[in-house]
C-alpha cells in the first residue's frame, strides 16, 4: 500500500509534464511574489521611514564622522596638520 503512494508521489513530483520535476515550497513562492511586486504595493509608513532614516542617514553619517575623527587623530599622532573635512556637527 505504501509503495503505491510512493509511485504516485514520484509521478506528481518528477514525471508529471505539468510540474516539470519541480517541487515548490509555498513559503518561498509567497516570498518571491512579494519581492516581485514591492514597487506595486510599497507604501511609506512610520516603520519604513524609521528604517530609512537609520540605515540611510544616521549610520552613514556616523561612519563618516568616525572616519574623520580617526584621520585627524592619526594626523595629530604623526605630527601632521589636521585636514579640514566637512562635518555635520561642527
Amino acid at each position: 500500500h505504501a509503495s503505491i503512494h510512493k509511485v504516485c508521489r514520484l509521478w506528481r513530483v518528477f514525471l508529471s509534464p505539468f510540474n516539470m520535476g519541480i517541487l515548490t515550497d509555498p513559503a518561498i513562492e509567497r516570498w518571491g511574489t512579494m519581492r516581485e511586486t514591492t514597487t506595486k504595493y510599497f507604501r511609506i509608513n512610520g516603520g519604513n521611514l524609521r528604517k530609512f532614516m537609520l540605515w540611510g542617514v544616521v549610520v552613514p553619517i556616523g561612519i563618516y564622522e568616525v572616519a574623520v575623527m580617526e584621520a585627524n587623530k592619526r594626523a595629530k599622532a604623526d605630527g601632521k596638520p589636521e585636514r579640514k573635512y566637512p562635518s555635520f556637527f561642527n
